[in-house]
């Protein structure tokens, strides 16, 4: 399968689970190959994680993020790909489902585009002053909510597991990402 195809076949599968179709997983290069591939996901999804932070952190309370860094923040966007890849793995080792890891990460990975796609209309409508402050807070929480349920029905599809191993695959993604943020946040802040 050629690079350009994997792309096409890899974003329709994304595209498919988030319709909640999982038929779509068969659209797929399953493989060590295709897993490696579906790291350039993360050159798709930045300029998107770019346009979310710049909302972000023109937006009222952004705190001290508008103070770190880009370069920080981009190795901590990276780092955290490649943090979740690796303990996704071995969480696949414990519960017995490592035969699956190669296209739960590839559809995952390729998901993370649509997932910054989810993200830009509340990040929009607040910067935008579109919305007021508690209606802002609640398009948050209910576009996190979204993406939750996104990134939970990709791996209760790809890995095939119950919904609670799911809902932890979730869990520690987010907990990795934004503990790696807080980390380039707080490092930053004293040495100001």
């Amino acid at each position: 399968m050629s690079f350009q195809e994997h792309i096409a076949r890899a974003l329709y599968a994304a595209w498919r689970l988030l319709s909640l179709d999982k038929s779509g997983l068969s659209f797929l290069e399953v493989s060590g190959k295709g897993v490696l591939r579906s790291f350039a996901a993360l050159l798709f999804a930045l300029p998107l994680y770019l346009l979310s932070l710049y909302l972000v952190t023109r937006s009222p309370g952004a705190g001290a993020i508008t103070s770190s860094p880009l370069s920080l923040l981009l190795t901590g966007y990276a780092l955290g790909w490649l943090v979740f890849a690796f303990f996704a793995f071995q969480i696949s080792r414990l519960i017995g489902l490592e035969a699956r890891y190669m296209r739960f990460i590839t559809v995952y990975n390729w998901a993370r585009v649509f997932v910054a796609i989810l993200w830009l209309p509340a990040h929009a409508l607040i910067l935008l002053g579109l919305v007021s402050r508690p209606a802002g807070d609640i398009l948050l929480v209910v576009t996190f909510g979204i993406v939750f349920a996104y990134r939970w029905y990709i791996a209760k599809a790809a890995f095939g597991t119950n919904a609670v191993y799911s809902a932890l695959i979730v869990v520690m993604d987010m907990a990795f990402f934004f503990a790696i943020e807080s980390a380039i946040i707080n490092w930053h802040a004293p040495l100001q």
